[in-house]
């Protein structure tokens, strides 16, 4: 039941497996209800996390392994937020898989979002956070919300896109919507291809460096755009 309190740990929490034999799934971790720590959250897979409930970490959260949503949830952590492998919905059409992450300090996606055909996140909002890296190619189901709050430091505030970004309407408009304090960073290559809309509407400024189409919507900059290659905005099929 993704609504009962499963675990609350005073300091940090950690739960891992080893290789198994004998079941498909051996090696899988599989979390159904809420878990609060008041240190870290550290969760390694041998295979697959399974996460079905809200998570809340007083200082970092770590998953090392690939993570699969098995319901709508919300990660909560007062330091970072680290995603070492791929992030997707488990496949599942009974349940949904819309992400919401409010982090008191960095979030990383080191591994694909989307990595598997047909199991894409529903939505994924980042709420709050000091930054924000996406480190592969980012492939959502309807909408990609990302928001950044300054503080102090070199990257302060910066959203970071180094691969390409693709929406589908799905259980939404497939838009996607960028509030970056600092600078928003999207390498030369990282191609946007959105069946909604894009907007930039924080105070910091973009570094550009690829396409941007949109088949739904406009493409819309609120500060100060600098173009690092060649690119096309492209929204004529609005």
């Amino acid at each position: 039941d993704g609504d009962a309190q499963q675990v609350v740990a005073g300091g940090d929490l950690s739960l891992s497996t080893t290789a198994g034999s004998g079941t498909s799934n051996s090696g899988d971790i599989v979390i159904e209800g809420r878990q609060t720590a008041d240190g870290s959250i550290t969760i390694s897979s041998n295979k697959s996390t399974f996460l079905g409930a809200d998570q809340t970490a007083g200082t970092e959260m770590l998953c090392q392994s690939a993570v699969r949503l098995t319901n709508d949830l919300t990660l909560t952590t007062g330091g970072d937020l680290t995603f070492a492998g791929t992030l997707d919905d488990d496949g599942s059409s009974a349940s949904g898989s819309a992400l919401t992450i409010d982090a008191g300090e960095d979030v990383v996606f080191a591994g694909a979002v989307g990595a598997i055909v047909g199991d894409r996140l529903d939505t994924l909002t980042v709420a709050d956070s000091e930054s924000v890296e996406f480190q592969s190619t980012v492939t959502i189901d309807g909408d990609l919300k990302v928001v950044t709050t300054l503080s102090s430091g070199a990257t302060a505030g910066t959203i970071s896109f180094a691969d390409d970004v693709t929406t589908t309407a799905g259980l939404a408009t497939g838009s996607v919507e960028i509030t970056n304090s600092g600078l928003l960073l999207i390498a030369p290559g990282a191609d946007l291809s959105l069946a909604g809309s894009f907007a930039q509407n924080g105070p910091g400024s973009t570094e550009l460096g690829g396409n941007i189409t949109t088949d739904n919507g406009g493409i819309s900059f609120d500060q100060a755009l600098l173009l690092t290659e060649s690119v096309r905005l492209d929204s004529s099929n609005r």
